[in-house]
């Protein structure tokens, strides 16, 4: 990275979300003050895309773009992604 400019494309490189995705695991990043689950702009309130590095890359998906805080009652553990950021 060079600099802040938006959106930054990685294209398909390979990143740790498309590994686990590979190796048949998940990936979820939540991120606060997200103005919706799967956004990709670049900024929206107080939120900014550069803290969200994982939708720079095209072969992670939007869905895995979530919204910080508690999951919907009901969800358990086992719900829960392998991983999250």
């Amino acid at each position: 990275m060079t600099d802040n400019g938006c959106p930054l494309a990685f294209r398909k490189q390979a990143n740790r979300a498309s590994q686990l995705v590979a190796a048949k695991l998940t990936f979820t990043g939540f991120s606060e003050d997200l103005p919706s689950a799967g956004h990709t702009g670049c900024k929206a309130d107080r939120y900014r895309r550069k803290h969200n590095p994982w939708v720079n890359f095209d072969n992670v998906a939007s869905s895995s773009n979530q919204l910080y805080g508690l999951p919907p009652i009901g969800n358990t553990v086992a719900a829960a992604p392998i991983t999250g950021i």
